[in-house]
């Protein structure tokens, strides 16, 4: 329900304020959720109450803001982006490269869980919070690369967005 809300939400909300700040703020709520994620992993070693809620709240920030933003905001943006003649293999490729880095990011955590929990004698909490505090940082660098590579769209000719 939430993704279906969000993805409403994006449709009716991104042509107004434009493509690049909805990436630019979705991209700092996903690392809130996500350091929420690792927060809740590293205070479960100690409480174990509260910060399952933590993560489970983190998880849903994470979601929601990834469904307003770098979920659907790819596809809009790839058949802007290209010129005529070469749209059909630029959003095939980039299409293949979202599907692809997803695939990686859902096979890459448990194989890292269990890296870092044999290296840290079966902790798997402290595991958890170092793969998560891993994902902030890479949504950190994906923040840098929107800042300074990602045009802004909204009200412009083709022609004036790859100027």
């Amino acid at each position: 329900i939430a993704q279906f809300v969000t993805v409403v939400a994006n449709v009716t909300i991104v042509d107004g304020l434009g493509r690049r700040p909805v990436a630019i703020a979705g991209i700092l709520v996903i690392m809130v959720g996500l350091a929420l994620v690792a927060i809740g992993f590293f205070l479960r070693r100690d409480f174990h109450v509260w910060p399952p809620w933590v993560i489970v709240a983190g998880m849903f920030l994470f979601r929601a803001a990834f469904s307003f933003s770098l979920s659907p905001l790819p596809y809009i943006m790839t058949s802007e982006l290209f010129p005529q003649d070469a749209k059909s293999l630029g959003v095939a490729v980039t299409w293949f490269s979202s599907w692809a880095a997803n695939f990686v990011a859902c096979q890459i955590f448990p194989v890292l869980e269990i890296h870092f929990a044999s290296a840290l004698n079966g902790d798997e909490d402290l595991a958890a919070t170092i793969i998560f505090t891993l994902y902030v940082l890479c949504t950190g660098l994906a923040l840098i690369f929107v800042i300074i590579f990602l045009p802004e769209g909204r009200g412009d000719r083709l022609e004036a967005i790859k100027d």
